[in-house]
C-alpha cells in the first residue's frame, strides 16, 4: 500500500513525492517515492491518493443520461470544476442511492506520476482515494497533517488543522457528531 502525500499530483518531481507504505506490520515507512522503489524494486502497488488531489461528489442522472455517461459527466459538474474539462480525468462508479459517485483530478499529474511508477519498475494493482475509502464511515475526522475530514459519503475536504476550528464554525457543525481516527 503506498500513501501519497497531500498535493502529489501537483508536484514538481514526481519522485520528490512524499509518500507512505506499508507492506506487514514491520514494513512500514516513509520517504520518497524514488526511495521507497529503491527499498521495493518491481514491487505490486495499490495506489492511496489524497482527497486534496481529487474532487470527490456525486451525480444524479436519469437512466437516458446514465447511457452516456462518460460524455455527459463534465458538463453536469462544470460548476464544481476549477480548470478545462479536457485537462481533467474522471471516474464513475456504479450506481447507488440515486447517485453515482465520481472521483475527478488533473489528468497531466496522474499521468506524469503513473509514467514515473512505470520508470521505477514498480506495477500498480489498484488506486483508491483516502476519502473514498473511509466514505461510509463518515461523518469522520482523521488526525494527520493535513487533517482529513469527512463531512458526508460525497463531501470531503483536507486541510491544515490549525484551519479546522474555523471550518467547523463555517459549516456549522458540530465536532462532536465526528468519530476520530488517527493517521494509522
Amino acid at each position: 500500500l503506498l500513501k501519497f502525500a497531500a498535493g502529489a499530483l501537483r508536484s514538481g518531481d514526481p519522485g520528490e513525492i512524499r509518500v507512505r507504505w506499508h507492506g506487514s506490520p514491520q514494513g512500514q515507512g516513509e520517504g520518497s517515492l524514488d526511495e521507497f522503489a529503491s527499498a521495493f524494486a518491481g514491487a505490486a502497488v495499490t495506489l492511496v491518493f489524497s482527497v486534496d488531489d481529487f474532487l470527490l461528489t456525486s451525480v444524479a442522472l436519469s437512466r437516458r443520461q446514465a447511457r452516456h455517461l462518460n460524455k455527459v459527466l463534465p458538463y453536469l459538474l462544470e460548476e464544481q470544476l476549477i480548470g478545462d474539462p479536457e485537462n481533467l480525468w474522471f471516474s464513475v462508479g456504479a450506481l447507488s442511492g440515486g447517485h453515482y459517485p465520481a472521483l475527478v483530478c488533473d489528468r497531466p499529474g496522474l499521468v506524469t506520476l503513473l509514467a514515473r511508477l512505470e520508470q521505477l519498475g514498480l506495477s500498480v494493482k489498484s488506486a483508491a482515494v483516502d476519502a473514498d475509502l473511509l466514505r461510509s464511515r463518515a461523518p469522520l475526522r482523521v488526525l494527520d497533517d493535513p487533517q482529513l475530514l469527512v463531512v458526508q459519503a460525497d463531501q470531503a475536504i483536507s486541510l491544515p488543522g490549525d484551519q479546522l476550528d474555523a471550518l467547523w464554525e463555517a459549516l456549522e457543525l458540530d465536532p462532536d457528531t465526528f468519530e476520530t481516527l488517527d493517521r494509522d
